[in-house]
This record gives C-alpha cells, sequence and structure tokens, in this order.
C-alpha cells in the first residue's frame, strides 16, 4: 500500500534533502526517480557534492548528489544515527521551513519525540528499513572547478534487497494525519506505507535490543550467540524480559520475540552488529535510543528491566573506556 493521495502530488518537481549520506542514505538517493530533484546535506558544509559508487546485483552505478544551495526543500529524510539527528538539524535548520516534511530513517526511539518538539510546526514521518548495504571504502578528490572545492566520494554495496517501511508519526495537524508529499510508488526498490508506524518501530526496538548489545558484551557475531547455551540463554532471558515489558507498555509484537531474535541472529550469522561496528571503532553507540529508551519509558512506570539494565551500564562503560 502506497501513502494515500500522493499520487495526486506532482512529484516529478519535489526537492528531496538527504541528511546522512551513509551507506542507507546513499542507497535510497539512488532509489529516486531522475525526475527528482535530490540534494545532500553533509556535515561538511564546504563541499560541492556528494559522489558514490553502488554496486548492485554485479552492477556498479556512479551518482553524484549536489550539495543543497538554498532551494526550498519539500521532504527532508535524515539517515544518520539517532545520536547525531539533533546536531545535524541544528547545523541544517536553514534549509527547514514550515512546509517541509521531515522523514526520520534510524534505529532506536527517542529521536522522534525530540525532533517533534524542536520543530513543532513541522509534520514528521518516520522510516524504518530492512536493506542491506554498507560502506566499502571511502576517499576524497579535489574538484578541479575555479572554486576548488572537494567532492566526497564513498564506494557502498548493496548487500541484501529488503524493505522501507514508511508511515505518519506527528504534526501540528495530527488529526487528519497528513500524507506525505514523496509517491513512494516511483521509487525504486520495494517501498511500504503504513498507517501505524509506531508498530514497526516498535518490532525493530525489540530485536535490536536484544542482539546489538548482545553482541557487544560477547564480542561476536549475530550468529555466535546461538552457538553457546550461556549466551543462548541469556538471549531468551533478555526476550522474556523484553517481552513482558512491552505487554505492560501495550506495545503490541505480532511475532514470539524469542523465536524472531534466534531467526534473525541465524539469518545474519556472519554480521556484526551495527553496536559492535561502533565499539570497535571507537564511536558513540546507538545504546541510548534503544535499550536506554527501553530504560526510560521503564522507570517512568517503576518497571524494573535488570537485564537491559546491566547491559546499557556495560555499553556505557566501554564508550566511556
Amino acid at each position: 500500500m502506497n501513502n494515500p493521495d500522493s499520487a495526486s502530488l506532482n512529484s516529478s518537481s519535489l526537492n528531496i534533502g538527504i541528511i546522512g549520506l551513509g551507506a542507507i542514505g546513499c542507497l535510497l538517493s539512488s532509489q529516486m526517480p531522475k525526475g527528482f530533484n535530490v540534494f545532500a546535506l553533509p556535515s561538511k558544509t564546504n563541499l560541492k557534492s556528494v559522489d558514490f559508487q553502488l554496486d548492485k546485483y554485479d552492477q556498479s552505478s556512479h551518482y553524484s548528489i549536489p550539495v543543497w544551495q538554498d532551494e526550498r526543500l519539500d521532504v527532508i529524510i535524515i539517515c544518520c544515527k539517532a545520536t547525531q539527528c539533533l546536531s545535524a538539524l541544528a547545523l541544517w535548520q536553514h534549509a527547514i521551513d514550515q512546509h517541509s516534511q521531515i522523514v526520520l530513517l534510524q534505529n532506536g526511539m527517542g529521536q522522534h519525540e525530540l525532533i517533534a518538539s524542536k520543530l513543532p510546526n513541522n509534520t514528521i514521518f518516520a522510516a524504518s528499513t530492512t536493506e542491506g548495504a554498507y560502506k566499502k571504502e571511502v576517499a576524497h578528490k579535489k574538484d578541479n572547478d575555479d572554486n576548488n572545492k572537494n567532492n566526497y566520494q564513498q564506494h557502498i554495496v548493496h548487500a541484501g534487497q529488503g524493505i522501507t517501511h514508511w508511515g505518519y508519526y506527528s504534526g501540528p495537524n495530527k488529526a487528519s494525519k497528513p500524507t506525505l508529499k514523496l509517491d513512494l510508488s516511483q521509487l525504486e526498490g520495494q517501498h511500504k506505507w503504513h498507517n501505524h508506524i509506531e508498530e514497526i518501530l516498535f518490532a525493530k526496538l525489540a530485536l535490536n535490543a536484544v542482539i546489538n548489545p548482545l553482541t557487544v558484551k560477547y564480542y561476536c557475531h549475530n550468529g555466535d550467540l546461538l552457538r553457546n547455551q550461556a549466551m543462548t540463554q541469556e538471549l531468551e532471558d533478555l526476550c522474556l524480559e523484553t517481552e513482558r515489558f512491552f505487554t505492560a507498555m501495550k506495545w503490541p509484537l505480532d511475532f514470539n520475540l524469542t523465536e524472531k531474535v534466534k531467526f534473525i541472529a541465524e539469518l545474519t550469522a556472519k554480521n556484526l552488529s551495527s553496536m559492535l561496528q561502533d565499539i570497535q571503532a571507537k564511536r558513540e553507540t546507538e545504546i541510548d535510543f534503544i535499550n536506554g529508551y527501553l530504560l526510560n519509558k521503564a522507570n517512568k512506570i517503576n518497571y524494573n528491566l535488570p537485564l537491559h539494565q546491566k547491559l546499557f551500564e556495560h555499553i556505557k562503560s566501554l564508550q566511556r573506556s
């Protein structure tokens, strides 16, 4: 199902801004129709363009996304990590007007409320993807024009085809649930509109809150969590604690969490979780917006999550070291 009424909009004239042109941001920009005007809003504001090579289906294509230059943006899609969301928006605040729709395509929860409070006059949408993509290498080159500005080049690999889910989150006209200006049927790949996007977000939150911190604790690939009896038992206990809390919060899960986590861990057995990759690279993790989000909500209703608390404290200590 595509977003209702979007087909009536003149999507070919839309100006789309993308914050966070990492692997997923680059992949998403490549899925936009040629008629769309896509602009990069990078962290390095002196760039002229963001260039990347995308390897997909045994084919390589090259893309060059121009950096925004005062065009009015109809939709701004934020693909950076939840931890970088507020600073990225502050950097590009001048590119946002009250008519700009904001889409948050990120792991975790909590940032949606933060952005909604910072931009009360803008309509906020949420998105979640199961697409697999990673950055193979990064290089820089000098442009040869008179401005001599840097271009930013990346090599992106589309590692696995998935689905990107989209839906309305909040905004000043909440009663009418405004539609997304972007017609999802025009995008390449699989895209699906949801009238209750929170269900998708909470489902992914539950999965990430189990797999990510456990792979950091044991410094292992996803599948290794199923190869050791003690690790598997801890996984099952954490799933049970999570499910019980979701029930207490009336957050619906339409699957058995333990079975789903084991399925995902086996399916991605050779993968390193994004949280473990962040720890290895000495980057800030998204723990505050995953397990930290659960703990914040639990504290408000005096609900104890001892397993999540221990994992949260362990990962925070790793970040400080």
